[in-house]
């Protein structure tokens, strides 16, 4: 996020009520960098479970950028602050494509889409139908 939109720009954004950081280093621009980038992480995965098995392996450029635009945006709704209309644009612009990822209309270079119907299953409980003894039938 730094070489994308520097420390300064971080280092508002990273603290809600109080004095700017001096340093990228302060644990309060730490935390929230973290978690903003954790949280739209998160949501950018959810776009691209549909068509992809997650975590991507090499992640493409235009994917690393994607949760950076959306913690941007996060930050930037917080405390004394309101996000610019080119950072909601550029928020929106990324929502968009993430969307057309998820539904096949766009793709990633180098990646392979899961098959459609495919995946993964797992259980741990009793099956509910068994033929055996003791079963439902």
């Amino acid at each position: 996020m730094e070489s994308r939109y520097g420390g300064d720009e971080l280092r508002r954004l990273g603290v809600v009520d109080g004095d700017m950081a001096e340093e990228l280093s302060d644990p309060r621009v730490q935390a929230r960098v973290s978690q903003a980038l954790m949280t739209a992480t998160d949501q950018v995965d959810s776009y691209l479970r549909k068509r992809y098995l997650t975590p991507l392996a090499p992640a493409p450029a235009s994917i690393v950028e994607a949760p950076c635009v959306l913690a941007r945006h996060w930050l930037s709704q917080s405390g004394a602050t309101t996000p610019s209309e080119s950072v909601t644009e550029h928020r929106a612009d990324t929502l968009k494509w993430l969307a057309k990822l998820a539904d096949g209309s766009a793709t990633l270079e180098g990646l392979t889409p899961i098959a459609k119907g495919s995946t993964a299953r797992v259980s741990d409980r009793d099956k509910i139908y068994d033929p055996g003894p003791g079963g439902m039938w």
